[in-house]
């Protein structure tokens, strides 16, 4: 893996930095709001936005629009389209070149997508709301066969952003059991729980329930938005 700076945002939102690029990903804020993402700040190099789907907590619009101003910005939205410029919209199971990247996704049993990003000396797994939720049965999606179609799509999965509590703060066996699938399916080198609505203390006992259960990856817990974490290649 490559230099690489996590900059965690709060619930699903992350800010993946190399010295490459920048990777934004699920913010719910317009920009401003949050230091960490003056857009104002993010150049020099290219800047890589995903929403992987359109609920509030996972999308902005004030934030999609302020992005298409900028030159060296796009944004990627999983399952809806965006009237703005430069807006690129990808369905389920769909496999694009952005840059120089290479973007796979997946269908999510929730809205939208997860996303799989693969650059040179990086590859990151962003699982959206895509989870092993308690009420899977109102989707046709199977939460294990998506997490199989992006495994078989990669042999190195550098960064994992995955949910591990419901938004209303709830950890149903189903969803560590889900959570831990993907880890061990997956096997990234590390793996950031996500999507605690303010609740990061559950980061902590998913890591417990994983190691527990036989998923000794390098778990980070951040505590609050604004947390970071770096690797030095």
């Amino acid at each position: 893996m490559e230099k690489t700076t996590v900059t965690y945002l709060g619930h699903s939102g992350w800010i993946v930095e190399t010295h490459k690029s920048y990777f934004i990903f699920d913010y719910d804020k317009p920009p401003g709001e949050n230091s960490a993402l003056d857009l104002t700040k993010l150049h020099g190099k290219p800047a890589y936005f995903f929403s992987s789907h359109k609920h509030g907590d996972h999308y902005n619009k004030t934030l999609n629009q302020a992005v298409s101003r900028f030159a060296n910005m796009k944004f990627i939205t999983g399952g809806f389209h965006a009237p703005f410029e430069g807006n690129i919209a990808m369905r389920p199971r769909q496999t694009l070149s952005v840059g120089d990247l290479s973007v796979t996704t997946a269908a999510s049993t929730d809205l939208g997508v997860c996303f799989l990003v693969q650059s040179r000396g990086l590859t990151i797994f962003h699982s959206g709301d895509n989870a092993n939720w308690p009420d899977n049965e109102a989707t046709p999606v199977d939460y294990f066969d998506e997490i199989d179609f992006i495994a078989s799509k990669t042999d190195i999965v550098d960064l994992a952003f995955i949910p591990v509590n419901t938004g209303d703060w709830y950890q149903d066996p189903c969803l560590l059991e889900g959570a831990v699938y993907a880890v061990k399916k997956l096997n990234p080198a590390v793996v950031f729980p996500m999507h605690a609505n303010g609740r990061e203390d559950f980061y902590k006992s998913f890591a417990e329930y994983a190691a527990g259960n036989g998923a000794a990856n390098s778990i980070i817990c951040m505590e609050k938005p604004g947390d970071l974490w770096s690797c030095v290649e």
